[in-house]
C-alpha cells in the first residue's frame, strides 16, 4: 500500500479506514471522503479494481439493493470512471 498509493504512514491511513468504516452511517461517506486519495494515487486500471471488488461484496449474499445498487454507481463516478 505504501508503494503503490505513495503513503508515507501506511499504518495511520489503515487505522483512519477502519475507523471511518466502523463509524460511517453509509458507503457514501467512505467514498467522499477517499475519492481524492484514490483519483490522484491510482491509475485508472486500480480504480476499475476497487469499483469491481464493491460489485462482488455487494452481491455476494444475491441480488444488490436499490441503495447498494446507488451506491456503486456513486462509487464508480468517483472513481472517475466513466459508465459505459
Amino acid at each position: 500500500m505504501r508503494h503503490v498509493m505513495g503513503l508515507t504512514d501506511a499504518q495511520e491511513a489503515f487505522t483512519f479506514a477502519r475507523w471511518v468504516a466502523g463509524h460511517a452511517t453509509d458507503p457514501n461517506t467512505l467514498s467522499l471522503r477517499f475519492a481524492k486519495l484514490w483519483l490522484a494515487a491510482l491509475d485508472v486500471p486500480q480504480r476499475e479494481d476497487i469499483h469491481a471488488m464493491a460489485q462482488r461484496v455487494i452481491e455476494a449474499d444475491g441480488t444488490p439493493t436499490q441503495g447498494q445498487i446507488s451506491a456503486l454507481k456513486l462509487l464508480r463516478d468517483r472513481l472517475g470512471l466513466t459508465r459505459s
